[in-house]
């Protein structure tokens, strides 16, 4: 039990967070990025409802995904409401971050008639 404790507490610093976060706000950053230039390339309308429904059930699939792989690889199987809401809020930050680089290259670069 004091295995678990020790990981819980360790876990709280404020860097270990902010590390955590990046490392899945890159995951959720990168696939948004995959997700945006598949629609891109893709035959299906770039400005289609689709690309809407798919980014938002991307977007549900990918905390689920980081806040267990959170919960179980970094908290030893036990996360409260707070910790949760604290990584996924910092996770989706990051990304953010991320996804407004790469929309300002491609809308700067790659695809300047968008605007």
């Amino acid at each position: 039990m004091e295995d678990t404790n020790t990981s819980i507490k360790n876990s709280i610093q404020p860097g270990n967070k902010l590390k955590t976060s990046l490392e899945y706000g890159i995951i959720i950053g990168l696939v948004s990025i995959v997700i945006d230039l598949g629609f891109y390339f893709s035959s299906v309308d770039y400005q289609s409802g689709w690309k809407t429904f798919v980014g938002i059930i991307a977007g549900m699939a990918l905390i689920l995904m980081i806040l267990k792989m959170y919960r179980d690889g970094k908290l030893g199987g036990k996360m409260t409401f707070s910790q949760g809401l604290v990584i996924g809020i910092l996770s989706y930050l990051w990304a953010g971050v991320l996804v407004a680089i790469y929309v300002y290259i491609f809308i700067g670069y790659v695809d300047t008639g968008i605007m």
